[in-house]
């Protein structure tokens, strides 16, 4: 499987050890149900999520808030004219993401929308605006 199963966590607490997860997201649908999940069975000591969105309905003693990472080499401001104007990268499976997507679409807003990590390999060496062929202004690269 691609996740540790209840067996590895239950053994990783028998020898003693801490266990930190880290969360790029979380919202009703995705993060949420496993931090309550890994928190009702006992795994969890401490839950990191690096959104600021503070957007959980209830509080958790063990999950702190913390910035999205950025490396200041790969995100820094441009000189001059910027060759994309709206940028997205991240996974359009979200109904947020989609909505606000649409909007900047029917909007005619000039857009490039590439794919998140799992959906096209992105990671941050690939989206360094050197890196990514910028798209025409007014046009839309749909992943």
């Amino acid at each position: 499987p691609l996740n540790p199963t209840d067996t590895s966590y239950e053994h990783i607490k028998n020898k003693g050890c801490k266990t930190v997860f880290m969360w790029p997201d979380v919202f009703d649908g995705w993060g949420i149900p496993e931090i309550e999940t890994l928190n009702d069975k006992g795994f969890a000591d401490l839950h990191v999520c690096w959104g600021a969105e503070k957007n959980t309905k209830k509080k958790y003693d063990n999950l702190i808030w913390l910035w999205a990472p950025q490396d200041e080499t790969l995100y820094y401001p441009l000189e001059g004219d910027q060759p994309i104007p709206v940028s997205f990268l991240g996974s359009v499976r979200y109904p947020e993401r989609q909505r606000y997507l649409q909007h900047l679409i029917d909007n005619k807003a000039p857009l490039q929308i590439h794919g998140g990590q799992r959906e096209q390999g992105l990671s941050a060496p690939r989206t360094n605006p050197a890196k990514v062929p910028p798209v025409p202004t007014g046009t839309t690269r749909a992943s």
